[in-house]
């Protein structure tokens, strides 16, 4: 039977209209393919530089809070690179903002340092479409300064005591600290006379009179600090109340540990209608203007008559625990992941 030239036509269309709808799937099938491969590979490189951007950034703002910036440009960096380059050795620190307050750190703000990576994707079936590789750019924020919230014990420092000590200004090298002898003579700070915090009434400038016993102040010694964080508002003031009176034996508690002490500034701290500052006042009340952390070696509190002596030694920056704050820097500070 002949085959009309009408059908004829229309069947060669048929055919014509199959091979497109083919090329048309295979494109779909080929585009599906770049974006569960390709773009799933891109997407897990991703979250992996993410987690990396993010540890090299705490790991500069480490080396900024702990002073090692400042005393060796270069070692933030460093930092940052070791941490990017573990997680991909294809991946590279492509910059770092903020090291120049890392290296002349200016006031008590918080500081911040920002770390972008970036590692090059090579593509498999993108590579159709004429796209052989691409970028994956990550960024993080570490903020470091002065801790602004801590866990001290509550054995006060006298700021002036450490400022005749030379801390912070003076940094001790790896491996070595700085001797400072804190003296809690009988009429230092009149009534009370030790120093000695009650951090339950911790921001309350009317708390005063108040008392804490010998067995409370050992248990919080014995477990280094305080079991809440306690914040600073400096430079307003941050007040505390001030016992009367401590015994032998919490002062040998503190033997043996590296401890978080409490800094006031006694000329600022108050009494009854009077400052510090004024003769004669008898404060009872502390200006808390910062945290400072110390070790104190075993046999390194003495009792000479009415005067007790803390022989302590300051390894330098520290990080603590807590968020940074901008309360006065004696050289404990913290970090944090900001964004």
């Amino acid at each position: 039977m002949r085959v009309s030239p009408l059908l004829e036509r229309v069947r060669g269309e048929e055919r014509g209209a199959v091979l497109m709808i083919v090329a048309l799937l295979l494109l779909a099938l080929v585009g599906m393919l770049v974006l569960v491969f390709d773009l799933g590979r891109v997407v897990a490189i991703r979250r992996d530089m993410v987690n990396a951007s993010d540890a090299a950034a705490l790991a500069a703002a480490q080396q900024c809070a702990l002073g090692n910036e400042a005393k060796s440009p270069g070692v933030a960096s460093a930092a940052a690179t070791s941490l990017i380059s573990q997680n991909d050795g294809d991946a590279r620190l492509q910059s770092i903002q903020g090291l120049g307050d890392c290296r002349t750190p200016i006031g008590v703000t918080p500081k911040l340092v920002t770390v972008n990576s970036t590692v090059t994707v090579d593509y498999f079936f993108a590579q159709i479409f004429g796209l052989s590789s691409g970028p994956v750019q990550t960024s993080a924020t570490a903020q470091w300064g002065p801790v602004g919230f801590a866990k001290p014990i509550p054995i006060t420092v006298n700021n002036a005591t450490l400022v005749g000590c030379s801390i912070p200004q003076t940094i001790p090298p790896p491996g070595q600290h700085i001797d400072c002898d804190l003296s809690y003579p009988k009429d230092l700070l009149q009534e009370p006379r030790w120093g000695v915090l009650d951090l339950s009434h911790w921001n309350d400038p009317a708390a005063a009179p108040c008392h804490v016993d010998a067995a409370t102040l050992k248990a919080l010694i014995a477990s280094f600090g305080w079991k809440d964080v306690l914040p600073l508002n400096y430079p307003t003031a941050t007040y505390d109340c001030l016992d009367n009176g401590l015994s032998d034996s919490v002062w040998e508690t503190v033997e043996g540990k590296t401890l978080t002490f409490p800094v006031i500034d006694v000329p600022n701290s108050t009494g009854a209608g009077c400052t510090g500052a004024d003769a004669g006042c008898e404060i009872d009340t502390a200006d808390v203007i910062g945290f400072i952390q110390l070790f104190v070696p075993i046999g390194g509190v003495e009792k000479f008559r009415d005067t007790v002596i803390i022989h302590a030694q300051w390894n330098g920056p520290t990080t603590g625990e807590g968020i940074p704050g901008t309360g006065a820097d004696f050289g404990l500070r913290a970090v944090r992941l900001v964004r």
